[in-house]
């Protein structure tokens, strides 16, 4: 991001100099460092990607703490009735760091009672 925001403070400095009457051919030659320097080619391909993993990984953030409060109980003396399908889908979760460079993990969880 420094990188876009050092090309947008120069971008903004060749509006000032084009509004103040500068030659063109100056600009267009600043314009064309500025570019240069920021390496567009390289930030048009890989900001989309930073951004799409930041969005993959908020995601799967989200699906561990969803599954982490499944696990999360007020301590009562009574035992209550639990989804098994849906314990078994947070351990999963849960766990993919463990196996996600070893194993595909599939799940055919049938209907049960609680």
């Amino acid at each position: 991001m420094s990188t876009l925001f050092a090309l947008f403070d120069q971008i903004q400095e060749l509006r000032r100099a084009a509004i103040a009457g500068s030659p063109m051919a100056a600009i267009a030659l600043a314009a064309e460092k500025a570019e240069d320097e920021a390496d567009l080619p390289f930030l048009r391909v890989n900001v989309p990607q930073a951004f799409d993993s930041c969005i993959s990984g908020l995601a799967r953030v989200a699906t561990i703490v969803r599954s982490l409060k499944d696990f999360v109980h007020p301590s009562e003396g009574d035992m209550l009735p639990a989804d098994l399908n849906r314990a078994i889908q947070s351990t999963v979760a849960i766990a993919i760091n463990e196996y996600k460079y070893f194993a595909d993990v599939r799940t055919e969880l049938g209907e049960l009672p609680s």
